[in-house]
């Protein structure tokens, strides 16, 4: 032995305790020899590793929920972008509209073509004002007898003001979910 100590850690069965032990010699055919009891330090340890390997275990799992939250981000962003250029380049007249407040959610350009109203100017009014004077109860039927109830409508027609005041026929395509309170239609110019 020299006058640097050496300790080491054991663990001692018959007490059921954990020593670190350090021995050392002060002089020659001398040794000292210090017990110091750490079985709390040693029980917090391990529960502290422990703990550690619960929360890396939640942290992979979270970083794989992320993974799969982030995949399916991408693929709903890819699937909005083939709806959106699919619904932008339509010749036909495609919207979403309000079954309750009779207003257009969504209209793709061929609207503003069409009819020659800008998106915020059919956006911003019910659509019932643009629908010609005589059509206007026939179509209220549609929506309270048919799209509100859930059913399909295929080929109605009415007539539609374009904003230079001539009137146009177009035929309606329908699909209504009433539960959401929308439609989603396409219309054709006739």
């Amino acid at each position: 032995l020299t006058q640097k100590p050496i300790s080491f850690e054991t663990y001692y069965e018959g007490y059921d305790k954990y020593f670190e032990i350090s021995v050392f010699s002060p002089d020659r055919n001398q040794f000292v020899t210090i017990f110091q009891d750490i079985t709390n330090r040693k029980i917090i340890d391990k529960k502290l590793k422990a703990k550690n390997e619960e929360y890396e275990s939640l942290n992979e799992e979270l970083r794989q929920a992320n993974e799969r939250l982030l995949s399916a981000k991408e693929k709903a962003e890819e699937s909005e972008e083939k709806f959106s250029t699919v619904f932008n380049m339509s010749q036909s007249l495609v919207c979403i509209a309000d079954l309750n407040t009779a207003t257009f959610q969504f209209i793709n350009p061929t609207f503003n073509k069409v009819l020659g109203y800008t998106k915020e100017e059919l956006l911003n009014q019910p659509f019932l004002n643009l629908i010609h004077p005589e059509d206007i109860d026939s179509t209220k039927n549609i929506i309270e007898k048919e799209l509100k109830k859930g059913k399909h409508v295929i080929h109605f027609e009415n007539r539609y003001r374009r904003k230079d005041g001539k009137y146009i026929w177009l035929n309606w395509n329908s699909f209504t979910f009433p539960d959401k309170g929308i439609t989603y239609d396409i219309a054709q110019y006739i």
